[in-house]
């Protein structure tokens, strides 16, 4: 009886231990970077300056004030948002944190700027997404929330601001 007891005893810690290991590795959890945070800081107060001005305008840029802001390129320089506003009189000093969040991004493509109840969300067509996060939660996932967790990771730039990568875990 005590055979089995010890036996038992040992199946169920070597199980605890796989299922402790397998949520470490699946389940993305965010992590500080001293890199990824000193490159964001030159950066954080064009990301301030985008957040308020498009909290201010939201009704304006978007229906309703949620969903995706498309941010309008050309010659590789921000020049406002939505492809269909011919009125948008967009000020020189967010004009140029747009150019300065453009610069940040380097290849990844910033395009695009999401707004939800929960955060505000800078992305593209890259690998690279800058997340505000409203509620004081980490993002859960990167683009939608079927997203494979094994597709991204997230690292803490500072309270509320989160980096998500969408590549392989880097732990």
């Amino acid at each position: 009886m005590i055979r089995f007891i010890v036996t038992l005893t040992t199946v169920i810690a070597v199980i605890l231990l796989v299922v402790l290991i397998v949520v470490y590795i699946v389940i993305p959890y965010p992590v500080k970077d001293k890199t990824t945070i000193e490159e964001f800081e030159p950066y954080r107060e064009d990301f301030v300056l985008i957040n308020d001005y498009i909290l201010e305008n939201a009704d304006l840029l978007l229906e309703g004030g949620k969903g995706n802001v498309v941010v309008v390129e050309e010659n590789g320089q921000c020049v406002g948002f939505n492809y269909d506003r011919e009125d948008d009189n967009v000020p020189e000093n967010v004009l140029q944190a747009l150019n300065n969040i453009n610069e940040y991004f380097g290849e990844n493509d910033f395009c695009l700027i999401g707004i939800s109840d929960s955060q505000i969300r800078y992305w593209g067509e890259g690998k690279l997404a800058i997340v505000y996060q409203r509620d004081g939660k980490a993002p859960r996932y990167f683009e939608h929330k079927d997203d494979n967790v094994w597709d991204y990771s997230i690292y803490v730039l500072e309270q509320d601001w989160y980096q998500l990568y969408n590549g392989m875990h880097i732990r």
